[in-house]
């Protein structure tokens, strides 16, 4: 099932903010065949793909294949969010949150056409989440990144460090489970640490 509340309260504000801020990515809208945020956002699910049909334990190989490219959004293992009690100003106290998100993302491997050139597959995935992080010296100003983006509204996410897992491809069993794939996995911390 595909999540339908909306987001509301300290969790989930922060997911949603992320999810607004890499729907607004150029290059994430290129590398999903996106136009509009709207087409974005319905490549980027909360915390997992959409859940089989309850007939089914998984999805086939041929589902993963139709859902790629996609990103999910959650929160990272372990240690998600913070609460920290500081003085915000003489006599005045509050809660300062920060945390760290998991960005993953995955898209198909043609082995049709990289079978014999897997390190050109991977290099260019790597092109493309380089390009999702932050716009070259090169492109036009209005191409915007995740790092361009950070803080830059009240709907983005204000990240501050970003951290890129090894970007790889789908092992033996994954190929089996859910057909061939690259993907890359992103530490992402917010708010104030």
């Amino acid at each position: 099932m595909t999540v339908t509340s909306t987001p509301i309260g300290v969790l989930s504000k922060q997911l949603q903010a992320l999810r607004s801020t890499l729907a607004d990515c150029t290059q994430f809208r290129t590398w999903c065949g996106a136009s509009t945020q709207a087409q974005a956002l319905a490549r980027i699910y909360y915390f997992d793909v959409p859940a089989p049909a309850l007939t089914a334990d998984a999805h086939a190989a041929s589902v993963w294949a139709t859902y790629r490219p996609f990103a999910v959004v959650d929160f990272w293992p372990g240690v998600a969010n913070v609460f920290e009690h500081r003085a915000t100003s003489a006599g005045s106290w509050d809660y300062l949150q920060s945390g760290t998100l998991w960005l993953h993302l995955e898209e198909n491997y043609d082995t049709e056409n990289d079978l014999l050139h897997p390190d050109e597959a991977l290099m260019q995935f790597a092109n493309s989440v380089g390009k999702i992080l932050r716009r070259e010296s090169t492109d036009d100003a209005s191409f915007k990144g995740l790092l361009d983006l950070a803080g830059g509204g009240s709907d983005y996410l204000a990240a501050r460090r970003h951290e890129v897992s090894e970007l790889y491809r789908a092992d033996e069993d994954q190929r089996t489970a859910r057909g061939d794939f690259l993907a890359v996995d992103l530490a992402i911390e917010w708010g104030m640490g």
